[in-house]
């Protein structure tokens, strides 16, 4: 099994904090192995990698806002959150973190973070000693490793809604089937359809929510769960008000009102 030890580019390049942004664009021009990112390490001595700076971020940061590039230092534009790969990571395994992350190229450290070689897409598919196939590759991998956090979230988030709105409206069903039966024997069927009426309305609101939240895009889709979380509070609130007189009509009692909220007596 090969590991990024074996394959990396030991010859590397790398600029220091104090570097400025003019010998980073230098770099980018003349650096075939790497022409995506400029890595920065601590100093020559230890070479404890701090960050990079991508040639997306020099635009955006330095020439986008008509900074001097000789005067700029790269301390001021990096990013010190750096994806890496170590020694002994399988060429797979790094294969999906560049992937995943959106790079063609990481730094590979050793286990003090000292920056000990480079590893690209470049380098493992024109190596004579893989064979190596993108289809083997996609097979091998975990289906959730290329989901973004957003797909994460969303996903986790819904199935906990699934379950807590599965609840809800079962609880409201038992509750609606008890003072049912309770009206009827005490002839209350007005009270109880009065005060379940609402409750119907908000109950297929939320399950509406719920179904557009599903379906949203991306995009949408933060501005749709904040209606479902709405919606589902509301729920919750109205049954809440409704406790006690929705417990006094099951046992057969005769409550005043239903309008506002209503405090248990007992």
């Amino acid at each position: 099994m090969y590991t990024c030890n074996s394959l990396m580019n030991k010859s590397f390049r790398y600029l220091y904090p104090d570097s400025t942004v003019e010998e980073a664009v230098n770099m980018l021009k003349t650096d075939d192995s790497n022409p995506d990112d400029v890595f920065v390490v601590e100093s020559r001595f230890s070479k404890k990698l701090v960050g990079s700076v991508s040639a997306r971020a020099l635009l955006m940061k330095v020439y986008a806002e008509s900074k001097a590039p000789a005067a700029t230092p790269l301390k001021e534009v990096m990013n010190p959150s750096v994806v890496i790969a170590g020694e002994e990571t399988t060429i797979e395994e790094a294969l999906l973190l560049m992937l995943k992350s959106g790079v063609r190229c990481v730094p590979v450290v050793d286990r003090r973070n000292t920056m000990v070689g480079v590893l690209s897409m470049d380098m493992v598919k024109d190596s004579t000693n893989l064979r190596f196939s993108w289809s083997r590759l996609f097979k091998s991998a975990d289906s959730h490793i290329f989901d973004t956090d957003f797909e994460r979230t969303r996903e986790a988030y819904e199935e906990r809604m699934e379950i807590e709105l599965a609840n809800l409206l079962s609880m409201i069903d038992i509750i609606q089937l008890k003072s049912r039966v309770a009206a009827h024997e005490a002839n209350l069927n007005i009270l109880r359809s009065s005060i379940f009426e609402e409750i119907n309305e908000m109950k297929e609101k939320l399950e509406k929510s719920y179904l557009e939240m599903k379906d949203a895009d991306e995009e949408n889709w933060y501005l749709k769960r904040d209606l479902f979380e709405r919606s589902r509070h509301a729920l919750n609130e109205k049954l809440y008000s409704l406790n006690d007189p929705i417990e006094r009509l099951a046992e057969r009692d005769y409550p005043v009102s239903t309008n506002g909220p209503i405090r248990s007596s007992k």
